[in-house]
């Protein structure tokens, strides 16, 4: 292995877009491990996407490439940028990306007396007719981080859907977590979305903690929402053998809103929307188990699940999930 790490020089230069295969086809190389893949993409690629996607492509010479190695020792994919011009001058990696995404657009709506704000990524290519709602996992502005922490909401923009990345009320810094006021947000979205893009159905994508709220606005209002992929979330706030663990903020966050979607299911709530639900858990997921979460609300409920192998709570960044997630959403 470590010859053939070495004659790779290994830290390849990456791209998000990549993972989706953009430029595959003849001219990359699959090097097969006994415990994982590693992706090398050759000059001839950037050639290829130059020609696919334009002019606005011409001025680069850097070979691009992605590295993407799932280690059984649960060493994660790495991913990293570094473009340059024709003329040798390093490009800011927030031009690069508006280059192949666009811009994010902000965009905002008081709907029913509801501010209702996120981050509107437009599809310029291949447009379908249904839109994303992405509820983001986590505590933090969503704003900071847009670009390089969300390569996953990007990419679904790059497989030609609309996508609204929702801001939660605590991103503003004056208000708690709180899956209560979480909830009308994603209710109105729908408003703000289509009032922004002309779209048919709109499919609810979640990340860890958006997967919470997610399920009781799917369950409240499942008439405003076509389809709901639930990614690593947190399902059974009951279970404090589980919950104990876990962050101050999410314990916080998580107690204020019960009984959990895992209680709903037992009760019934999800059984008539079953067909509409898909969880995607990490098999190595420290945070929200397969077993104890998704996996076991998917059996409770009658829905599919799919657990990926060798991935964590970073499960959403698994190609595998994101190509699932596309097949279920488009009804194959």
């Amino acid at each position: 292995m470590k010859s053939l790490l070495g004659k790779l020089r290994v830290v390849l230069i990456g791209l998000a877009i990549f993972t989706y295969g953009e430029v595959w086809g003849a001219d990359w190389k699959l090097y097969g491990l006994a415990d994982g893949i590693i992706r090398n993409y050759t000059g001839k690629g950037v050639i290829n996407m130059v020609g696919k996607h334009g002019s606005s492509f011409e001025n680069l010479s850097q070979t691009i490439g992605l590295e993407e190695i799932n280690y059984s020792d649960r060493k994660r994919p790495n991913l990293s940028f570094n473009h340059y011009s024709k003329e040798g001058n390093e490009m800011n990696w927030r031009e690069w990306l508006e280059i192949i995404w666009g811009r994010a657009e902000k965009v905002s709506a008081t709907i029913n007396g509801n501010l209702v704000q996120g981050w509107l990524l437009k599809a310029t290519r291949n447009i379908r007719q249904d839109g994303i709602l992405y509820l983001h996992g986590g505590t933090f502005d969503l704003e900071k981080p847009i670009i390089n922490r969300f390569t996953d909401a990007l990419s679904y923009r790059v497989m030609g859907y609309h996508v609204l990345l929702l801001k939660f009320p605590d991103e503003d810094e004056n208000v708690q977590p709180n899956p209560n006021l979480d909830i009308p947000e994603i209710r109105d979205a729908p408003i703000l979305f289509r009032g922004l893009v002309g779209i048919d159905k709109i499919h609810i994508i979640t990340v860890s903690r958006g997967g919470y709220p997610g399920l009781f606005a799917f369950q409240q209002y499942p008439d405003l929402f076509g389809k709901i992929v639930c990614m690593c979330p947190p399902i059974h706030t009951e279970n404090e053998a589980w919950l104990e663990p876990q962050h101050t903020w999410a314990k916080n966050y998580l107690r204020q809103k019960l009984p959990s979607p895992m209680v709903l299911a037992e009760q019934g709530a999800y059984t008539y929307l079953a067909s509409r639900m898909l969880m995607i858990g990490g098999a190595n997921d420290p945070v929200c188990h397969p077993s104890s979460q998704s996996d076991k609300f998917a059996k409770t409920v009658g829905s599919r699940s799919i657990i990926v192998p060798k991935y964590a709570h970073n499960v959403s960044m698994s190609s595998m999930a994101r190509e699932e997630a596309m097949q279920f959403i488009r009804g194959r």
